[in-house]
C-alpha cells in the first residue's frame, strides 16, 4: 500500500473501527462477508473491508385497482394501507 491508500484505509475503515463501528471483511474476489473481530489482523492483500451496512426500512403502499392490487415503495407512511419492510442482512 502506498501512503494515499494507507491514509484512505485509516480514515474510512480503521478509525471508524476504533470508534466502535462494525467492520466486515471478505476474501478478495469472494462475496461472503464476516464481522471483523479484535483478534483479526488487517490484511489488505488477501481481504477487502467495508463498514457493515445498516438495514434499510421503507413502506410499501397497497392499493386496490380494477386489475388487482398495486404495490409501490414509499419513503414514509401516510394514511393509505401500508406494509413496513425492514431489510434483513446476513451475518
Amino acid at each position: 500500500m502506498n501512503r494515499k491508500d494507507t491514509k484512505k484505509a485509516i480514515d474510512e475503515l480503521m478509525q471508524p473501527y476504533v470508534d466502535g463501528t462494525e467492520i466486515d471483511l471478505a476474501n478478495v474476489g469472494g462475496d461472503v462477508w464476516v464481522k471483523k473481530t479484535a483478534e483479526m489482523m488487517w490484511d489488505f492483500v488477501h481481504y477487502r473491508y467495508r463498514i457493515k451496512p445498516k438495514p434499510r426500512e421503507f413502506w410499501i403502499e397497497k392499493r386496490h385497482r380494477d386489475r388487482g392490487i398495486i404495490l409501490t415503495v414509499q419513503p414514509a407512511y401516510t394514511k393509505n394501507q401500508y406494509i413496513k419492510v425492514r431489510e434483513v442482512l446476513d451475518e
